[in-house]
């Protein structure tokens, strides 16, 4: 028998589509957050509070919004659910365009988010249809590894081609990227959930959106992960906003900021093309999970020591530190995908999804603020020196709740030989 690899699961036409569609959807999502950043900044001239309402536009729907949406994800055929939402995309990016003022953009910002978080839960759950058990890791994997390259290459040329053109080409491109992830969506098959059909009538939407909720609180499994995926995030942002000025106190110049952020985008690239290319991590995928927490956290720690002057180090050294980071990020998010897609019903997947997505955004929202305290309390360094140690502690508390709890996967997946 062949041996699987990351690539595997491409040679399924149903997949093959879905990922093609997911590489120019993902591209478009993050396509203009430096544009729309730098529109308000450079050419509005509006101060930093109307950045920050830019942001807080994206994060309340996937808070607020993303259970809710998550019943109608699962209710209704996934298909013309995603079609209709990059439809609506379309039209609130070419309505960006045209916006007068910062209220209206915030508007079509806020629309377009309620459509994106309506598409997702919708494609993870059609993802869990069509996707054989026996390749989901390799999958997910090659998922995770297209949404950290897009977060990655979106932005960047998004901001590129701010800077050389007007925002109305940024956001035509973006427009362009979003139907051409619409013709692969049309030639996705029209898969029915046949579990739910004739059960619908018996419903109602709070005892749907219940279902999902007690999904996630009944089975431990899908607690313990989602729980450590929201305090990784939460650690990750109390940081994540302080590159710039770490990369001042490391003396690494415009350049060095530059090289280490590409270094975190690269790791975490790579790090998920690993997890998928050796998948002896999913007979225990929360191990995995506390592992690359642990030394991820390790990391990081050094990092704050550096920027606490505790640490020297040339340029080469900060990059491959930061390249383990991402890596090992990668190497959290890839089995925590893993266990939602695994441990999730087809008919309950948008529901989980977005429950998930509501707990880790509710981390989004509030870390950043306690970041920029303990910032100008403490400083750069030590915000990060405490991080890392947070996340190293909560790894060790996991893998002790764990050990002594036994918490382990439904029904443990077969190991294939290394490749």
């Amino acid at each position: 028998m062949k041996k699987q690899t990351i690539f595997t699961p491409l040679k399924q036409r149903s997949f093959r589509t879905l990922f093609s569609a997911q590489v120019f959807s993902d591209t478009g999502n993050w396509f203009d957050i430096i544009a729309l950043n730098l529109l308000v900044a450079y050419h509005w001239k509006m101060d930093i509070i109307a950045n920050a309402a830019i942001d807080l536009a994206v994060a309340v729907p996937w808070v607020f919004l993303g259970p809710l949406l998550g019943v109608w994800a699962d209710r209704l055929p996934r298909k013309p659910v995603m079609l209709i939402c990059t439809l609506l995309r379309i039209a609130v990016v070419i309505g960006f365009i045209f916006a007068p003022n910062l209220p209206v953009l915030l508007a079509l910002v806020f629309a377009k988010t309620v459509f994106s978080v309506l598409f997702d839960p919708a494609r993870q759950g059609l993802f869990r249809q069509v996707v054989p058990e026996a390749e989901l890791a390799e999958a997910t994997a090659l998922s995770q590894m297209c949404s950290n390259a897009t977060k990655i290459l979106g932005p960047t040329i998004g901001g590129l081609l701010m800077a050389v053109a007007s925002p109305t080409y940024v956001f035509v491109t973006e427009a362009i990227l979003y139907g051409i992830a619409l013709i692969f969506l049309l030639r996705l098959p029209n898969v029915k959930l046949a579990t739910v059909e004739g059960k619908q009538e018996e419903k109602n939407f709070w005892r749907e959106l219940k279902e999902g909720i007690q999904h996630v609180r009944k089975k431990r499994i899908m607690m313990v992960a989602i729980t450590l995926a929201a305090l990784n995030l939460f650690f990750v942002f109390l940081y994540d906003a302080f590159f710039a000025p770490l990369t001042l106190a490391l003396q690494l110049g415009q350049v060095g900021y530059g090289l280490i952020v590409s270094s975190f985008g690269i790791g975490a690239v790579a790090g998920a093309l690993l997890s998928g290319q050796w998948t002896w991590w999913k007979r225990n995928p929360l191990h995995m999970m506390c592992f690359a927490l642990l030394f991820g956290g390790s990391m990081v720690v050094v990092i704050g020591l550096g920027g606490m002057g505790i640490i020297n180090g040339s340029i080469a050294f900060w990059c491959v530190v930061c390249l383990l980071v991402g890596a090992l990020g990668a190497g959290n998010a890839v089995p925590f995908g893993y266990i939602l897609q695994s441990e999730t019903p087809p008919e309950l997947m948008g529901r989980v999804f977005s429950v998930s997505n509501a707990m880790q955004g509710v981390m989004l929202l509030s870390a950043p603020m306690l970041g920029v305290a303990l910032g100008r309390w403490l400083g750069i360094g030590a915000v990060f020196a405490f991080s890392g140690v947070m996340l190293v502690l909560t790894a060790i508390a996991f893998l002790i709740y764990m050990k002594k709890r036994d918490v382990r996967p439904t029904q443990p997946a077969p190991v294939e030989g290394i490749s």
